[in-house]
């Protein structure tokens, strides 16, 4: 690599902010669904972050919200944690979320959204948590 290279390389990594490298976004099982959880770099004033989960309609899935519901811009932009479950193979209907008093998920995502706040490492204020949805 020539000088002029490393130089442009080394004056452009100076140039990325923080956030770019450090922010990220992980599939995992949590309380049985598959779940997309991003983390922001920054975080809202006083150090903590909020905590979206937002929850799919029946006719799309967890990756498709994640995709292309421009969560990542607005967790970004609002110091928030956002958690995109999945309904799984538990849905009700064609892959609805069942919020009957017979359905377990209202426990799972009550579970799932206990479980977030609790990671230290995510430091979440638990009076900054937000259920949305379809």
């Amino acid at each position: 690599m020539s000088t002029l290279c490393r130089v442009a390389l080394a004056a452009l990594m100076t140039a990325l902010p923080l956030a770019s490298v450090q922010a990220q976004a992980v599939k995992e099982t949590i309380a049985g669904h598959p779940t997309w959880v991003y983390t922001p770099s920054n975080t809202l004033p006083g150090g903590k972050r909020g905590l979206l989960v937002a929850l799919h309609g029946c006719d799309q899935t967890n990756d498709q919200l994640w995709k292309w519901g421009n969560l990542q811009a607005a967790a970004d932009a609002n110091g928030l944690v956002v958690a995109v479950p999945g309904v799984g193979t538990s849905g009700w209907g064609p892959g609805c979320w069942n919020y009957s008093t017979t359905s377990p998920h209202v426990g799972e995502l009550t579970t799932l959204t206990r479980s977030l706040v609790a990671r230290p490492g995510l430091d979440i204020d638990p009076r900054q948590v937000y259920v949305a949805g379809l």
